[in-house]
């Protein structure tokens, strides 16, 4: 649902982003078969005794391929992130509008407010998810188009191999869902503990509250707040890193 709806936001405000993305993932793939083939084709060229000018021919039409293809790449990664900001302020802008037509019992629920902080931090900067994902989409399909790829040159050889790649794959792609939606949760629960650090955080910077603070010692008071607000935080953080962590081991065995 969240990649339909970003999808659907990009057909609608920015139909260049998705272009760029297509490309990448082609120009990557690209690249990739160069650098693959390359070896097998200059060392066939030597073992057969071809001509210096055929060696050196096939090496510098491989160069100008990579060298083409490279900067291809580079160009579309940075009009793919300017892109990528454009569809995020769109959404921003959206988000906007809504808080500003909303009804104002609506505007102080505690959870409108909850959820009004959590999809402004989704779209606060470059790194933030609103952004993020677009980067996960392109690493998805540039990973699904190599693995057709290299699935039709392997089939030529053995088609076990084959079917131990689809396994392992259909394996990683389950186990990595069920670590998403896990880290939802995990950054849903989040959301209390961050407001009540924000919170603090903004009481302490008001000037006006300086001298309330001070008179009636409601330092301490905060400091209990913050101490209690950062305690369940890290231990939120904890678990969430301790689950990515489980991710990333899982898929470097699997890709061994």
């Amino acid at each position: 649902q969240t990649i339909g709806f970003m999808i659907e936001q990009a057909w609608k405000n920015c139909k260049k982003l998705l272009v760029f993305i297509i490309l990448y993932v082609v120009s990557t793939n690209a690249i990739n078969l160069m650098q693959l083939y390359l070896a097998p084709v200059i060392l066939d060229k030597v073992e057969q005794a071809r001509p210096i000018e055929e060696l050196l021919g096939s090496i510098g039409l491989f160069t100008l391929g990579l060298f083409f293809m490279t900067g291809l790449q580079v160009y579309i990664e940075c009009n793919s992130d300017v892109a990528q900001v454009e569809v995020r302020n769109h959404i921003k802008n959206s988000v906007n509008k809504k808080n500003c037509m909303m009804s104002y019992p609506l505007a102080v629920d505690n959870k409108i407010m909850q959820l009004k902080q959590r999809v402004n931090y989704m779209l606060e900067g470059p790194w933030s998810t609103g952004q993020y994902i677009w980067m996960r989409l392109t690493l998805f399909l540039t990973n699904l188009m190599g693995f057709i790829i290299y699935s039709m040159l392997l089939a030529k050889f053995n088609w076990v191999l084959i079917i131990i790649t689809v396994i392992t794959s259909l394996f990683a792609y389950i186990f990595s869902s069920k670590i998403y939606k896990a880290g939802n949760k995990y950054w849903d629960a989040l959301s209390e503990p961050r407001s009540h650090l924000r919170y603090v955080q903004k009481s302490a910077e008001i000037i006006p509250l300086a001298k309330d603070i001070r008179i009636f010692g409601m330092d301490t008071w905060l400091m209990h707040i913050w101490k209690n607000a950062w305690k369940k935080y890290m231990d939120i953080t904890v678990r969430k890193e301790k689950w990515f962590f489980l991710e990333e081991t899982i898929e470097i065995f699997l890709t061994l």
